[in-house]
């Protein structure tokens, strides 16, 4: 049987057996259920794993088997209230007249094996920002609570624990990656006579492989932010300019913690 030095390997191989479709290991002798899950709660990833433990003949005690199936069950309800208010959202951005584009969260959970999976902290939109200000002002007619306190963003949420970003740049100023990327709406193509715009492919893959390698640089990068870039890479490789993108990534100096990223992913 394969060693795991600890509770923190034994959940990337749960996440792991999880989205490659495997059957898992059983937990060895000496390591904890207790603090896998932690960890899987830490790193947003314990519902991914509960999959895994699912097929595992021996599992935890029941007290906490119900707490990971009870994760995993409000990781569903999560992900069905935030596309509910993603497309509230857009269709009142549309009505508007106010061109946006998903980056982050919202698209990555469509490459997943099941979408409810990939865990997603607040939904993303990229605004011009001449027109944050009116955007701020669709959000707070839905109900939504705002902040824009350096006018380069908008902040919101709203009673039901959905979170919204409203950037006006790839990367703030103040983040690791700011600059390497130009204007999101240049690399994107408007969705029909809407004022709905979709990244590319290759756009989309690089932004977020250098906003996990801004996460990486400043603070790390955790499980589920390697689990994209796994996902990304399986879903993806055969639709991205990828001289572009090592293009993009040795200009701007991380090739180095690219380099890093991706030996974890291996």
């Amino acid at each position: 049987m394969r060693k795991f030095k600890d509770e923190y390997e034994y959940l990337v191989h749960l996440v792991r057996c999880a989205v490659q479709e495997t059957s898992p290991l059983e937990i060895p002798d000496g390591l904890s259920f207790d603090k896998v899950f932690k960890l899987g709660k830490e790193h947003e990833v314990a519902n991914i794993a509960f999959v895994s433990v699912e097929k595992l003949q021996n599992k935890p005690q029941n007290d906490l088997y119900l707490m990971w199936k009870t994760i995993y069950g409000l990781a569903i309800q999560r992900h069905v209230n935030q596309m509910c208010a993603k497309q509230q959202i857009v269709d009142a951005l549309n009505n508007a007249a106010i061109r946006h584009v998903e980056t982050q969260g919202t698209i990555m959970k469509t490459l997943y094996p099941h979408p409810e999976w990939r865990m997603m902290s607040d939904i993303d939109f990229i605004i011009d920002s001449e027109n944050l200000g009116s955007a701020e002002s669709v959000l707070q007619k839905l109900g939504y609570k705002t902040e824009n306190p350096r006018g380069i963003e908008v902040d919101a949420y709203n009673d039901n624990n959905v979170a919204i970003e409203l950037h006006s740049m790839f990367f703030n100023p103040e983040s690791a990656c700011y600059k390497t990327l130009g204007n999101a709406f240049d690399f994107s193509t408007q969705i029909g006579d809407t004022y709905s715009y979709s990244l590319t492919h290759t756009m989309f893959y690089l932004y977020n492989l250098l906003h996990c390698v801004k996460h990486f640089v400043q603070r790390g990068a955790g499980i589920r932010r390697i689990t994209d870039m796994y996902i990304m890479r399986k879903q993806l490789s055969d639709k991205v300019d990828f001289d572009y993108i090592n293009t993009v990534v040795q200009n701007s100096g991380y090739k180095s913690a690219v380099d890093e990223i991706f030996a974890v992913v291996d």
